[in-house]
This record gives structure tokens, sequence and C-alpha cells, in this order.
């Protein structure tokens, strides 16, 4: 039961990197059709674009700035990208049930995802998509913690 498990959560993992890639990295398949219009646009052009102001997109959205479709898609999707980071990783890997670890593993990721984006022109660059990436995966990580618990007290397991 236990090796089966295993061999699910790993197959769920898998499944959702490919589909982080394919919706955030790969635009759904639209990525080198975004790559082929901003062809022209300079490294430098790009790099001014970068948004480095902690929770200026997020206000943006939350000042009515973007239509509210828009803001939720954006603000949500986010956070809900890698809520599976925060709750898989530990479950798969015993070195990353500390909340420490799931932060800098989503923090890697988040801003790996936001280098790809810039480096090859296939979406923006903002700080405030790896703090919502990081909160997700947080949250990810405190839904393990309640299940996780409350799976060893269903269990009579004593940590």
């Amino acid at each position: 039961m236990l090796k089966s498990f295993r061999l699910f959560t790993w197959l769920l993992f898998i499944l959702y990197l490919a589909v982080l890639i394919y919706v955030i990295v790969l635009k759904s398949g639209h990525a080198f059709i975004y790559a082929r219009n901003n062809a022209e646009i300079s490294f430098i052009q790009k790099l001014i674009t970068v948004n480095l102001i902690l929770f200026k997109t997020i206000f943006n959205y939350l000042g009515g700035n973007e239509s509210y479709a828009i803001a939720i898609q954006n603000i949500l999707g986010n956070i809900f990208a890698f809520g599976p980071l925060g709750f898989l990783v530990p479950i798969l890997f015993k070195k990353c049930k500390k909340v420490k670890n799931i932060f800098f593993i989503s923090v890697s990721v988040s801003l790996s995802i936001e280098i790809v984006q810039l480096l090859f022109n296939i979406g923006s660059c903002d700080i405030d998509d790896i703090i919502l990436n990081v909160l997700g995966a947080i949250l990810g990580f405190g839904v393990y913690k309640v299940l996780n618990k409350m799976v060893k007290k269903d269990l009579g397991v004593t940590s």
C-alpha cells in the first residue's frame, strides 16, 4: 500500500510539473508565438519592464486598474499554481518537511520561471509573481501539515 501511494504521488508530482511548465512557461502552447512576436525587443528593453517593486502589480490589480477577471486570474492563478508544490514536496522528500525548505524551493522554482520568461521573451518578469507563488506553496504546505496530522491521529502515530 505504501509503495503504491508513493508511486502515485510521484506520478502526480510529475504530472503537476508538466502542467506547470505547459501553462506557465509554454503559455499553453503559445510561448513560441509570444517569443516570435517579441523577437525584436532587445534584452535591455525587456529588462526595463521587469517589476522589482514589491506588491506593485498586486496593488494595481486590487486597485481596480485591471478588470476583475484579470485580477482574479492572475492573483489566484499564481497562488493556486504553486499549492501542489508545497503539498507534494514534503510527501516525496523527507528533508523538506519544514516551511523554510518549502519557502526556498518555491522561491527557486518561481525565480527560475521568471528568468526563463525574461530570457525568452515569453512573459513578464514580476517580483509579485514570486510572492504569490511562494504564498501558494506555503498554503499547500499548510494543507499538507493539517492532513498529515489528521492521518497520524487516525493511525494512532505519535511524532
